[in-house]
């Protein structure tokens, strides 16, 4: 279970060492915890930001062929959108290979069950919930196609400056829980026996307000961040350095 990657080109740094994390993945040089479910669950903002166009599609196509590689090998993918991924549809489906999903995923490991989210809408940040309520509403939806795909690029690039201009990602884990809310966390976890998020770029394994939360991390050049469970759902936090 992996996410934040923020891909760019393909050839960006961090792109470019999940692709090397997903070879190692595919020819088995990465051991599996759980080989009898062998499930990648990406869980949102793989790329810097996505655009439904023919030439976002063209931009990704190496990641996406490798996806597609790992899951001839039998692997089974889950994606779960992030907030770079809210005006995706049927292209990145397509190319992907697997559904969307949004804005949780539960899945049961003997009695244990864990429910994974992006983890943006966890936070203190009313405009970002508005912002997510437009995106995801009704009118955005299916206006989506009316625009040329060049105006959602340039919003989209806007967006980044913006949310760069911004970024905590440096903070450590304890001043991260600072953005969390913590009514919004307790109350996605209220059914379930440990809560996966990402998008605070950290990982660790935390009790917040009573919740079993775990930080899945993200991923830089040369160095990768991601969570194993095992079959009786025990959690294991990863990272590997790529030389």
């Amino acid at each position: 279970m992996c996410g934040d990657v923020h891909a760019g080109s393909g050839q960006d740094q961090s792109g470019a060492t999940f692709l090397r994390f997903l070879q190692d993945l595919r020819h088995g040089k990465l051991k599996c915890l759980n080989p009898n479910d062998r499930r990648l669950v990406i869980l949102g903002d793989l790329f810097d930001y996505w655009v439904e166009s023919k030439r976002c599609v063209q931009t990704y196509q190496t990641l996406f062929a490798e996806l597609q590689h790992l899951q001839a090998a039998g692997w089974t993918l889950s994606f779960l959108l992030g907030n770079r991924e809210y005006a995706a549809g049927r292209r990145l489906a397509a190319g992907l290979g697997c559904p969307l999903s949004w804005p949780a995923l539960n899945f049961h490991f003997g009695t244990r069950h864990i429910r994974i989210m992006h983890g943006d809408l966890l936070c203190k940040n009313p405009l970002h919930r508005l912002y997510t309520s437009f995106m995801m509403g009704y009118w955005m939806t299916f206006t989506r196609t009316a625009l040329p795909p060049i105006f959602y690029d340039y919003a989209a690039r806007i967006l980044r400056k913006l949310s760069a201009g911004n970024a905590s990602y440096s903070l450590s884990a304890e001043q991260q829980l600072a953005f969390l809310d913590e009514q919004q966390v307790t109350q996605q976890a209220a059914d379930c026996d440990a809560l996966l998020i990402g998008h605070i770029h950290t990982q660790a394994a935390l009790h917040f307000g009573g919740v079993d939360l775990h930080l899945v991390g993200d991923w830089h050049a040369g160095h990768g961040h991601w969570l194993e469970i095992d079959l009786d759902g025990t959690i294991h936090h990863q990272s590997k350095i790529w030389s």
